[in-house]
């Protein structure tokens, strides 16, 4: 969030309600965008556009409460793809099961496209839950699961947040953790499976965190193809002018090997002026750079100051 990459991470949980509205009541929306412009028109340089690039898609919901414990929903799209026009319509039920939030949907496209999805959210043992499956049929584009458009057979996946309790006698001790699991089926056969774990606790003036991540592909006449990664990363937060991160990434599957490793300190001059300074070492890339940074706030600017220079190279940034 700042001018030379700082980073803040915060974990709440917020209940926004499942859909469901009071017998009788009505809500609609209509939406208009383009695909994939901004607002500033302003881009990266290694910003590619696509086919469909600043396309209009517009949608458009309704929603109705039958009973209390009741509400259905109707929706339309219209939008262009890499693969031509397409349109969609769907309808769908909110309710509740066992102190379980409940949906069910089910949409057609043209291309002969099908899908139904069923869906559950809730809080089960202290854990917030949600748990989905979908059936697709014909030359259904899911864009928010095929990323590039191809046609989707089946999905699944499972997210699980929540935060177990290691307190020592009065010392309190929460590790929260978050998992995620995903299983994707297209329609030419493949397979796509992948999971996440991640976790942190602060012991003191140290946090550390954890994280894990799977994946496993398929594709009909070859063998599957599975890498597991992880990384470690211990932050000093002592409340003083001086504060340490270091990172190590690394590969267990399909064979060991160290990823990625970095160093960072944060100094405050005082209030106002921060410098950073940064070394990490790139090991599947046999590259190591070195960064310096500082910035210093003024009553309406703030005037910052950033640099990178890599060892191997001998490329450098400075801004």
């Amino acid at each position: 969030y700042g001018p030379q990459g700082q980073r803040r991470e915060e974990v709440r949980q917020i209940a926004v309600g499942d859909g469901r509205l009071a017998e009788g009541e009505f809500e609609y929306s209509l939406g208009m965008a383009q695909k994939e412009r901004n607002l500033l028109n302003i881009y990266g340089p290694f910003f590619k556009p696509t086919r469909d690039f600043g396309a209009w898609r517009m949608t458009g919901q309704m929603s109705y409460g039958f009973t209390k414990d009741i509400t259905g929903t109707l929706s339309f799209a219209d939008f262009d793809t890499d693969l031509g026009h397409r349109w969609q319509v769907a309808t769908g039920l909110r309710t509740g099961i066992g102190g379980l939030s409940a949906r069910l949907d089910a949409a057609l496209q043209n291309g002969d496209g099908r899908a139904v999805q069923l869906a559950l959210g809730g809080r089960v043992l202290g854990s917030a839950l949600t748990l989905s499956h979908a059936e697709y049929g014909g030359e259904f584009i899911d864009e928010v699961r095929s990323f590039d458009s191809a046609f989707l057979r089946r999905a699944s996946e499972l997210n699980l947040s929540g935060a177990i309790d290691f307190s020592l006698g009065k010392a309190a001790a929460p590790l929260p953790y978050t998992l995620r699991m995903r299983r994707l089926e297209f329609a030419d056969g493949r397979t796509q499976a992948d999971a996440s774990l991640r976790g942190s606790v602060r012991l003191g003036t140290v946090m550390l965190s954890k994280s894990f991540e799977y994946q496993h592909n398929t594709t009909p006449g070859l063998p599957g193809a599975s890498q597991l990664t992880g990384s470690f990363d211990l932050a000093r937060l002592s409340g003083s002018r001086l504060d340490l991160r270091g990172g190590f990434g690394y590969r267990i599957l399909p064979n060991f090997a160290p990823l990625s490793a970095t160093v960072q300190a944060d100094y405050a001059i005082d209030d106002r002026t921060l410098v950073n300074a940064a070394v990490g070492r790139s090991f599947d890339n046999d590259e190591t750079f070195l960064g310096l940074s500082a910035s210093r706030r003024f009553d309406k600017f703030t005037l910052s100051f950033d640099s990178n220079y890599s060892l191997q190279s001998k490329s450098y940034s400075v801004a």
